[in-house]
């Protein structure tokens, strides 16, 4: 995959393939639409088939051997409904979910997309781009890069979790009890990390300069300031006549910041 990080850090927008650019929103355009709209606009392209379906684990490996990609979902009419439903918690289908998706980070309209069923792929003439299930996992690695999506693990079913009664009650009630947890860890609104940023800082940050950050950046900057206090805390900890810190190795906070990046990239 090759996408320029320093160009990204810069709040640039991505290009891919030499074809086009992927938009990489600001935080003003991410709050006027809503995050939940944001996130809702990767979705398509960060959730798994097994992700989607371990909330229903008797069907789970079923669903996952028979679409590997959440693209083929779409060609499918009983999925094409159910599951652009289950995703939006409206009666959308999925295939419209996936172009709307699809138009919001290229940034066209969504009538320059048509879906060609017999070969299951995804067309735009306008574009020039072909869109099949490896072309499709390679725009989601785009998008999972700049939304810094990271998969939890613990809300992923266990292979053949369905092979016995007791593996798939004993999922069941893990899988309740997690997605209620992320739920709640869930709760603070974007306001709130914004809020953090500015204090951290160490002088205020205008609301001008944080609503023309990109996401990508604002979660770097954030992190690069958690790493500075994290280690601003070791240090006074270190510098401390009431504690024995002889075999303690103090790093510089600066080693510690790097470009979050995708695991795979």
């Amino acid at each position: 995959m090759g996408i320029n990080y320093t160009k990204l850090i810069l709040g640039r927008d991505v290009e891919y393939e030499d074809k086009f650019k992927i938009h990489v929103p600001k935080i003003k355009e991410i709050i006027e639409n809503g995050e939940s709209e944001f996130m809702m606009k990767a979705r398509p392209f960060t959730d798994s088939v097994r992700k989607i379906f371990s909330g229903m684990p008797e069907i789970v490996d079923e669903m996952e051997k028979q679409f590997p990609s959440l693209l083929l979902l779409a060609f499918d009419e009983e999925a094409n409904n159910e599951v652009g439903e289950l995703l939006t918690g409206n009666k959308v289908l999925l295939s419209d979910y996936i172009i709307e998706s699809l138009a919001y980070w290229v940034e066209c309209d969504p009538e320059d997309f048509q879906l060609l069923p017999a070969s299951k792929k995804i067309v735009s003439e306008k574009l020039d781009w072909i869109i099949d299930v490896e072309e499709y996992k390679k725009f989601s690695d785009y998008i999972k890069v700049i939304t810094l999506y990271q998969e939890n693990s613990d809300l992923i079913a266990p292979k053949n979790v369905a092979s016995n009664d007791r593996k798939l009650d004993i999922w069941k009630k893990v899988y309740a009890g997690r997605l209620q947890k992320q739920q709640n860890d869930n709760g603070g609104e974007f306001g709130d990390k914004i809020l953090i940023l500015q204090i951290a800082t160490g002088s205020f940050v205008t609301a001008d300069v944080i609503e023309n950050l990109t996401y990508y950046q604002f979660v770097n900057m954030l992190n690069g300031y958690m790493e500075r206090e994290a280690h601003m805390e070791e240090l006074a900890f270190y510098t401390s006549s009431k504690f024995d810190t002889k075999d303690m190795k103090l790093t510089s906070w600066q080693s510690k910041v790097k470009l979050i990046k995708n695991n795979k990239n």
